[in-house]
């Protein structure tokens, strides 16, 4: 792996260990349930810490656009597929939503009130919160679609059968949580929180074991 290569990957796991920061939340608020709380309630005014967490966000999402940016720039002089190119654009989609999201926090907590769970259930909540809620699709949303198009359209091919199995299995639990995470945020019962963390982690496992990996050279030259 050439300089320009590392110096992205190490660009890209900064910004992932920025936007890791909710991982260690319980030190910083443990106020807010692992179980029942979304994640984006670290960032609502009010609760502790919460420049902290709005800062991690966006300096993550900040270093990871850059480093997806930047990765899709030298696809100009590289002779990358356009299968790679693809997934660039989406990731860079997805990240650049991610930053626009670290600007509009949710309006307040709906674990710790039944006013505003209320308002989460009816959808009456202000604009910041709409553009954090789009934002939020946009970012799960391809992230997921990345994960779903190189399984079938990369790694499938160009990668041991081990690999492909990981990957696969990664997918089918990240669409899993993900269809039962929006079951639960329609009804309301259920451990959201859990849910949403558990999708995050395994995001972030496939981010360092598969979109950097030398086997794989899903995003390496």
């Amino acid at each position: 792996m050439n300089p320009a290569v590392k110096t992205i990957r190490f660009t890209a796991y900064a910004g992932l260990f920025f936007y890791s920061l909710w991982i260690v939340s319980y030190v910083f608020n443990p106020h807010l349930s692992y179980t029942q709380s979304y994640v984006s309630e670290l960032d609502v005014g009010g609760q502790p810490y919460v420049w902290l967490f709005r800062i991690g966000n966006f300096l993550g999402s900040s270093l990871l656009f850059t480093a997806f940016y930047l990765f899709l720039i030298r696809t100009k002089s590289r002779a990358i597929s356009n299968e790679k190119i693809l997934i660039l654009k989406i990731l860079c989609l997805g990240t650049g939503a991610a930053i626009l999201n670290s600007f509009f926090p949710m309006d307040c907590s709906a674990s710790q009130s039944k006013v505003c769970f209320e308002q989460q259930q009816k959808y009456t909540f202000g604009p910041s919160q709409w553009v954090h809620l789009v934002t939020s699709i946009i970012m799960f949303g391809g992230l997921i679609f990345v994960q779903y198009y190189s399984t079938f359209n990369i790694i499938k091919s160009s990668a041991s059968k081990l690999w492909y199995r990981i990957s696969l299995s990664s997918f089918l639990l990240q669409a899993l949580l993900n269809i039962v995470l929006i079951v639960v945020s329609f009804t309301g019962y259920g451990p959201i929180g859990l849910l949403q963390r558990l999708s995050l982690l395994c995001f972030e496992l496939w981010f360092i074991f598969i979109l950097f990996n030398k086997r794989i050279k899903l995003l390496s030259e």
